[in-house]
């Protein structure tokens, strides 16, 4: 049986930060859920099914995000400000339901560009993980 050693104690920032992601994505996978449990995938327009396949790609990126956010990867704090900054522009342009994306991405980007966390991401890049194998 093998144990995964962590590099480095997570801080709670980081933790935070994951489950708000994890928040996030789950809010962009809804519709193409809610499309495949309902049956409408027949009743969509081909031109809108586009957008649904967008949404759900980036519930995906944001799954990933967490993902990486939770092992200590640096990328997520740059590629969430890009998705911030992509969320804000669509709900200017009148895409209302990311005004609930970005409640839930703001926080965990100001969490992640935290000291705590942004050492915890400097420490864990820099010790790599390792496995420890226990005796049978």
């Amino acid at each position: 049986m093998a144990v995964l050693i962590d590099p480095a104690v997570r801080p709670a920032m980081t933790t935070w930060a994951t489950a708000l992601l994890i928040m996030n994505g789950g809010l962009f996978l809804i519709p193409i859920l809610a499309m495949s449990v309902f049956g409408v995938w027949p009743l969509i327009a081909p031109d809108l099914l586009t957008a649904v396949f967008v949404l759900a790609a980036l519930g995906i990126t944001l799954m990933l995000a967490a993902w990486a956010a939770w092992r200590g990867s640096q990328w997520p704090r740059l590629y969430l400000l890009v998705v911030a900054v992509g969320e804000f522009v669509g709900l200017v342009m009148g895409y209302g339901y990311l005004l609930a994306a970005l409640a839930l991405l703001v926080p965990a980007v100001w969490l992640l560009w935290r000291p705590s966390a942004v050492a915890f991401a400097a420490d864990a890049s820099k010790s790599p993980r390792r496995v420890q194998r226990s005796l049978p």
